[in-house]
Formats: structure tokens, sequence, C-alpha cells
């Protein structure tokens, strides 16, 4: 088994239920792989305000690779990143594979296009074909290219009994759950009949860490049937640990190599306690990969803090005259905790004009009543100082009411 299991605590269980402020635009698209996608949606949704993903967004351009001869260069472009995260990461092509798998079923073409790993998030790009389709569903009448994708070209492809069958995916034989802060996003392309699914995978929300050569299998085959699945009608389908044990029909199986990254990883542990007016936060953990930043930020609301915020606003969240729920850590500092930018010992901007430059994925990317995470660019050199901090009216950066990050 090439996997490792690390503890990050308990941040992800203790959520609050609030409903994001935005939700995805490709919701609709989600007719035959309905449930992955809900089980993908559920667990964004127990972040709460989470920073809304501006599709597409996520797009990696990578390196240019010099030919011998009368050539110069040729870009290695990988589309996983050009749709998900809108920039390129300058090591993108350390962690990504091209075409690694190949396979018809039911006359239907799948096909493994791209993908990646940075010992965090894995990256992956695949596409299914329809042969015997001639439309196109990723370009419209006038040549342009078609955002997402409508429900025709999913239910022909529900018709050839072929796409996502249940919401699990299996490393090494080892049956995994769609992790917190997964996305998936689905297009068409200029090709006949096909469509494309983007996906990236937070392996790190369920504690775990990939290494060596890796094989991933997929449940975007024939479909079966669920209820041959069912623990109560079949035990035999699940191993000692209550895990669903990798089917023997309807896989799509490819294998990874990462063996390299893992060591490419550095972990930092901040832990410098900031005594803040609403709220004592600290860094918990950094995580500088090949090709992001990613930030844990612990946070715990001030009692007295929260005892107000309830006098002032009412016992909790309610509907039609019902309690949903009652106001929480989070509702008091929201606005902070979804608001902190990285900024360097003088209080300047470590990456200015992010957002603008590089779309939606990079700052707060979701929190809860005692946890919050962020994502960063990766960079060749970091301050040797760095804060998040809130920015004020003047358009400054407060360290009195910042973190530490390093």
């Amino acid at each position: 088994m090439n996997t490792q299991n690390k503890k990050f605590g308990d941040r992800l269980t203790d959520t609050i239920p609030d409903v994001p402020e935005q939700i995805h635009d490709t919701t609709v698209q989600m007719l035959d792989d309905f449930i992955l996608r809900e089980k993908i949606q559920a667990a964004q949704n127990t972040k709460t305000a989470r920073r809304g993903f501006k599709r597409p967004t996520l797009a990696f351009v990578l390196i240019a690779m010099l030919l011998l001869g009368s050539v110069a260069f040729a870009a290695i472009h990988f589309n996983i990143f050009d749709t998900m995260i809108g920039t390129t990461p300058k090591n993108a092509a350390q962690i990504m594979k091209a075409n690694l798998h190949q396979e018809t079923v039911n006359n239907v073409e799948i096909t493994i296009k791209e993908a990646g790993y940075d010992g965090r998030t894995m990256y992956l790009l695949y596409s299914y074909r329809m042969l015997d389709v001639d439309t196109v569903f990723g370009i419209d009448e006038n040549g342009n290219a078609v955002a997402g994708i409508s429900e025709e070209p999913m239910r022909l492809l529900s018709e050839h009994h072929v796409g996502w069958w249940v919401d699990h995916i299996w490393f090494d034989g080892k049956c995994m759950d769609a992790p917190n802060n997964s996305s998936i996003y689905t297009t068409g392309s200029d090709v006949p009949g096909e469509i494309v699914q983007y996906e990236s995978w937070r392996l790190d929300n369920e504690e775990t860490f990939l290494s060596g050569n890796v094989e991933i299998s997929l449940p975007i085959g024939e479909k079966q049937p669920l209820e041959n699945y069912q623990k109560q009608l079949h035990p035999e389908m699940y191993g000692d640990d209550g895990r669903v044990l990798l089917p023997t029909d309807g896989m799509v199986t490819f294998t990874l190599d990462v063996a390299d990254v893992l060591g490419k990883v550095v972990e930092t542990t901040p832990n410098i306690t900031a005594d803040l007016p609403d709220l004592t936060a600290k860094v918990s953990n950094v995580a500088y990969t090949p090709v992001m930043m990613y930030v844990t930020l612990e946070a715990a609301v001030k009692q007295e803090k929260l005892d107000a915020f309830i006098a002032q606003n009412g016992e909790g969240h309610y509907l039609d005259g019902k309690l949903l729920w009652p106001y929480s850590g989070a509702d008091v500092f929201a606005n902070w905790i979804t608001q902190l930018y990285l900024v360097d010992g003088d209080g300047n901007e470590v990456f200015p004009n992010m957002a603008e430059n590089n779309g939606y994925i990079y700052g707060n990317n979701g929190y809860s009543d005692s946890w919050a995470e962020y994502l960063f660019p990766y960079a060749d050199t970091y301050p040797s100082e760095m804060w998040l901090a809130p920015k004020t009216a003047a358009n400054t950066f407060d360290l009195a009411q910042a973190v530490q990050v390093r």
C-alpha cells in the first residue's frame, strides 16, 4: 500500500452548517454522476462562506521544452489547471503526467488525459468520447466555446451505461470517499461526442498521502447496480474497516508515479497565538508544495464576544420561526477570517492583485468555528516573515490584527 497517514487533528469535525454564499453553477450538470457530485457538494457545504470558485477557474500552462533541431521550444500544456485554477504554477510539470490510460467501454472511449499530485491535492482530467455520437458539445453554433455542459450529453452517456456509479475512489485497492474541498467541473470539447471531466481531490483532508507508484481505480466504467453494494445485502463487498472492497467490474484503473513528490513538500508549524479582540488564533500548519502553499489556521471565539453577539442578534439562524442552529464563533469572526491577506513583516502583500491575475482559488478556502484554510501560489522564495492580515479602510494591512505565518 503506497499511502501514508498523518493526523491533522479534528479541524474538519466541527464545521458550522451555513450555506455557502455561492453555489457552483455546474450543480445543474449532475445527471448520471449525481451520486458523486452530491457527495462533493455536500462536503463543500460544510465550509461556510467559502470563496466561490470562478468557473471555469483552475489552469496551469506549463514549461517550455527545448527541442533539438530547428524548432526552439514547444509548450507542454496541462488543461486541468486552465479550467480549475486559472493560473500557471511554475513547477506544475514536476507533478503532472499525461496520457496515462485509455480503454473502450460500451462504445465509449475513456481516456485518462492528465493526472498529478502535489503532496496534498490530486488533479485529474479524463474524457468520455461516445464513438457513435457525432454531436459537438463544447462549441456553440457561432463557434464559441460553451462553459459547462447541458443535460443532453449526460443523458447520452447514461444511455451507454457509462460514468460515475458510486461516490468512492480507490488507491492501491483502498477505498476513499470524496474528501472535503474537492471539486468537479464538466465540459464538452470540440471533439464530437466528447465529455471532459476536471477534478481535484483533497486527499489530505482524508489524512491520506500518496507515495511511489500508486494504482488509482475510478468507478467510471460500466455502471453497476448500487444494490449489489448495499452492506446489509452484500456484506462480502466490505472489508474489515467497513469500506467497500475494490469492485471487479465498472472500474477504470491506471498507475500514477508520485515517488518524488512528498520529498518536495516542506511543512512548518508556527503555532504562534494571536490574542485578537474577538478570538484567539494561530497558524498551526503551513505546507509548501511544488505548486501551492497551504495555510491552516486554528481559531477560538472569546465567549464574552459570542454572548454579546447573541444578545444583539438573537439566538441563531431561524426559518419560518424555527431555530435551525444557534450562532457560534464563525458568525462572530466571519468578516475577519474570510478577508485575510498574506503580507510580509513590513505589511506588503506577498502576492499583490492575486485574485485579479490568478483566478479565485487563492485566498480563503473555507472556515468553521475553529478552523480556516488559505491557499496561495508557489514562490521560489518567500519573505522571512509572513502574516495573515486584514486590510484597512486606508487600503493598508493591519498587523495588529494579524496572525503570524512565518
